[in-house]
């Protein structure tokens, strides 16, 4: 159970990390004073916990508290999952997966049902498709560090080999959980899948009323709690902001669809600008909100330009769904080769070739939407993960010293692969 307001931010952010975890609650009741929020579990009240608190008190977390892995994912999606699987179950590595939320990535978030992936005939909604794969990874032993966040990739030794050998090197990624506390392990090797991470719209005071009232994800959940008066707003021209834009207003909320274009200039698909055009959603093409408006902390409209004409709407609730931008200033340390903030791989690598999935750092490698030139596609990102794994195994194959295959732990294996 849930205590507090679920239109304030700190309710928001638990509520959130609940639903995408795919853990069942309610939200009733009023915490004690000076408490935002309040998790009853098992009987045990939890006042404001961090998310790295609440997912080891339901059980989400499978990490062991090591230090020394063969491989450290980077992020939770189809491209990071995939690549912890193949690495865990086929090759015998020992892995551990760091993602910041919940798994799936943005992926996660999705509320369309996803209908291109092979094997599903009948379809799957993305998050059912992202805790399979999480359960699947689990299975393998892949061990899962969840509400925690990319800080910093550095190297860890860089020593003589001997024998002529080149120098021997280990990956040391250092992470955060949410309530501050830094975890550092090594690898011999680092699969970055971190994704993206969604963009804000840039109108006046948009941060005053961040999930609490503007929001950068659209979840089922959060239509079933709208009522036929609510003023929702979405604002994108992607297929995300059609679907969410839809997904409301069966909920018969008042809903607009900003976009700076007009739909059809967009890039939404025809089915869903047809199924827009057929609604009662109300579409605000060449638009643009210039600020947030609202009164003790709570969003009431948003004030919009349509060429030279401006006027203020009212709003309960804006959904900014235009997209996402890479999450890497973590790697800038590392002097990992970025483009556009993408991480380049194979013959894009400047100087030398290497590898198709490889970076400009030896045992780096990138699959997903954070990769340069990725294709924005669930099926296309969980082939990127399995293909990264095919990188990283070669990887080890190719060197002198590789990990060991006798059953033994992997701890034994990290003496090192060579640069």
């Amino acid at each position: 159970m849930v205590q507090g307001d679920r239109r304030s931010a700190a309710v928001y952010r638990v509520v959130r990390f609940l639903l995408l975890n795919h853990v069942t609650f309610t939200v009733e009741g009023v915490p004690e004073a000076e408490v935002e929020v309040a998790v009853e579990i098992d009987g045990r009240l939890l006042p404001n916990p961090p998310l790295i608190t609440l997912a080891k008190a339901l059980e989400l977390t499978r990490y062991s508290g090591g230090r020394d892995f063969d491989v450290v994912v980077v992020g939770g999606g189809p491209a990071g999952l995939t690549a912890a699987i193949n690495h865990a179950g086929l090759f015998g590595h020992k892995v551990l997966v760091i993602e910041n939320e919940a798994p799936g990535g943005a992926a996660g978030t999705e509320v369309n049902v996803v209908d291109n992936h092979l094997g599903f005939p009948h379809g799957i909604v993305a998050g059912e498709l992202a805790q399979r794969g999480l359960r699947q990874a689990l299975r393998k032993n892949v061990q899962w560090l969840p509400a925690a966040r990319a800080q910093a990739l550095a190297t860890l030794e860089d020593r003589a080999a001997g024998d002529g050998q080149p120098p021997l090197r280990r990956l040391k990624p250092t992470a955060r959980t949410d309530d501050g506390r830094e975890v550092e392990v090594s690898a011999a090797a680092v699969v970055v899948a971190c994704g993206a991470a969604a963009r804000r719209q840039g109108g006046k005071h948009e941060t005053d009323y961040e999930n609490q009232g503007v929001y950068y994800m659209a979840l089922p959940a959060d239509a079933e709690q709208v009522s036929e008066n609510d003023e929702i707003v979405v604002i994108g021209a992607g297929d995300t902001a059609g679907r969410a834009a839809l997904m409301f207003a069966e909920k018969a909320a008042k809903v607009t669809l900003v976009v700076r274009r007009t739909l059809e200039e967009s890039a939404v698909l025809p089915i869903l600008v047809k199924a827009i055009k057929e609604s009662a959603i109300r579409v605000r093409s060449k638009t643009e909100i210039t600020e947030y408006v609202g009164t003790d902390g709570r969003l009431t409209s948003v004030r919009v330009k349509t060429g030279e004409a401006t006027d203020t709407p009212p709003a309960d609730a804006v959904y900014v769904l235009i997209g996402a931008d890479p999450d890497t200033s973590w790697l800038k340390g590392a002097e990992v080769e970025l483009k556009k903030n993408y991480v380049v791989t194979g013959t894009d690598v400047s100087g030398a070739a290497v590898p198709a999935y490889a970076t400009s750092v030896p045992g780096v490698f990138a699959a997903g939407d954070v990769r340069y030139r990725g294709v924005r596609r669930i099926a296309m990102a969980a082939g990127e993960g399995a293909a990264a794994a095919l990188a990283v195994h070669n990887y080890f194959t190719g060197r002198a010293q590789v990990l060991r295959t006798d059953g033994g732990t992997a701890d034994a294996a990290l003496g090192a692969y060579y640069a």
